[in-house]
């Protein structure tokens, strides 16, 4: 498997730039400045396709999960908040406040109305 910012970087050194990048697979040069650096995430099926990629989806372990959920509380609030803008999941601390949430609704009496 490789990253966005991997087979960018693989198009780079084979073209000479990241214009020249650009120019071949008919990107803006703007936008896979932004995929290289992670800034831009989960590019459309086309713009894949002319890079040479495809997506893959894979799956792991729940205890994989709670080691990053353990790694995610050592980042910074910026850190976080890249992270958050790179990979769309808002992170442990937001599910737990979902979870407590959802358990204080439970335990609360229903009304009347």
């Amino acid at each position: 498997m490789m990253t966005l910012s991997e087979r960018i970087n693989q198009l780079v050194e084979q073209h000479g730039s990241l214009r020249a990048v650009a120019r071949v697979t008919e990107i803006d040069v703007g936008y896979l400045s932004r995929l290289r650096s992670g800034e831009k995430a989960r590019p459309e099926v086309d713009k894949l396709r002319r890079l040479g990629l495809r997506r893959v989806v894979s799956y792991e372990l729940l205890a994989q999960v709670s080691v990053r959920r353990a790694e995610w509380q050592t980042l910074s609030p910026e850190a976080q908040a890249k992270l958050l803008a790179i990979t769309g999941d808002p992170g442990p601390e937001y599910w737990r406040q979902q979870a407590d949430g959802a358990e204080r609704a439970r335990k609360a009496p229903l009304s009347d109305a």
